[in-house]
């Protein structure tokens, strides 16, 4: 698949660090009464979450008679190979903006890296050329990766974080989680899966996206005078996973402040990002990731005459997510369609999705190579 090129590493780069100081809320931590680390092979937690598979190949997340979808056709890869892309230049063209390396010496030498969440794989394949000695596992509720050419030292496989990982505790140096806001339901459970698996020592990134959407740069009381079809859809979709049982209260905000309180965790940092929907921006990072997220933002409400059968159906699923969680007519939702689509592109309607990328070190074992 061709995606747009991103220009070379920007050095230049400046994203917003803020410390484990500027997390703390008062508020009850959700570890408080955490003893022993969560997810043993004795103690799991199982959710009523299940994976079945369907006809045409599809995979689904049943809960309560409504269905999660997630498809494993081409369209599904070439739509995460575009996300991907787009989340790779709004961070400058690079991969991560943890310290990775100095948790991979040696090219990643005796290391292991598990991807959570993995979608086509494009992330984990990558790093695995940038670290060749490393083990690098992607693993996703559905096999949405592509295995045409993939390095030596990745491996992909089927898995719900939801439900637990069959991976023993302390497994990986690296643990990496992205964009799974939208398939996690308890976050503090979620943290103590991931942080499981990282050995003592090691590195647990967290990045995440927050509903509902939003415009940059502008009050909030004139998002809706300026783009009131985009604002439309997100609140209904942000509104649909709320009665999913999806709690999307700022996840952006609370996750760094659950990493930063989790008794297994220290130095705990975060990046504020923004993923805008098109290239609206004059910050060339920002406008080259918009740039390749445009063709995704277009196909979130639509289907026309000239999309296929099979991909029809992919984006029939928000079609109903939105009919059957804010309980709205099939002709009002070609109201919102059509709404949403003459907001893209249009001046001033900086579109986009907030985005937090938090990453800590696990207590015990030795310090990293600096």
């Amino acid at each position: 698949m061709r995606v747009p090129q991103v220009p070379a590493e920007d050095e230049n780069l400046r994203p917003v660090i803020i410390t484990p100081a500027d997390m703390v809320e008062n508020s009850p931590s959700p570890f408080s009464n955490l003893v022993s680390p969560p997810l043993s092979d004795t103690d799991s937690v199982v959710t009523d979450f299940s994976l079945r598979s369907s006809m045409n190949t599809r995979a689904f997340r049943e809960d309560e008679g409504r269905l999660y979808q997630a498809t494993d056709d081409e369209r599904e890869t070439q739509r995460l190979d575009l996300q991907h892309n787009a989340i790779k230049a709004s961070q400058g063209n690079k991969n991560y903006l943890a310290p990775i390396p100095a948790y991979l010496p040696n090219a990643g030498k005796d290391k292991s890296v598990l991807d959570v969440g993995t979608g086509s794989g494009a992330w984990p394949c990558e790093i695995a050329q940038e670290f060749p000695n490393a083990e690098v596992i992607g693993v996703d509720l559905a096999p949405t990766w592509n295995d045409n050419d993939l390095p030596d030292n990745v491996e992909f496989q089927q898995g719900d974080i939801t439900a637990g990982l069959p991976f023993p505790d302390g497994r990986f140096d690296v643990v990496h989680g992205r964009t799974l806001v939208a398939g996690i339901r308890d976050w503090p459970q979620y943290i103590n899966e991931m942080i499981r698996l990282v050995k003592p020592g090691g590195l647990f990134i967290s990045h995440e996206t927050s509903f509902p959407w939003v415009l940059q740069d502008q009050p909030d009381v004139d998002h809706w005078s300026i783009a009131p079809g985009f604002m439309a859809i997100s609140e209904c979709v942000a509104r649909a996973l709320v009665v999913r049982g999806h709690v999307l209260s700022d996840v952006t905000e609370s996750l760094p402040r659950l990493i930063s309180e989790h008794p297994y965790m220290e130095a705990v940092e975060r990046v504020a990002l923004f993923q805008p929907f098109w290239g609206w921006s004059n910050d060339p990072w920002q406008k080259q990731s918009g740039d390749i997220m445009l063709r995704n933002a277009r196909d979130i409400p639509d289907v026309g005459d000239d999309v296929s059968q099979s991909d029809r159906a992919d984006i029939e699923a928000l079609r109903l997510l939105i009919i059957d969680g804010c309980g709205i007519a099939p002709r009002d939702y070609e109201d919102l369609k059509f709404a949403f689509l003459a907001d893209l592109e249009k001046p001033g309607a900086n579109s986009g999705v907030p985005q937090s990328v938090v990453w800590g070190r696990k207590k015990g074992g030795p310090s990293p190579t600096v």
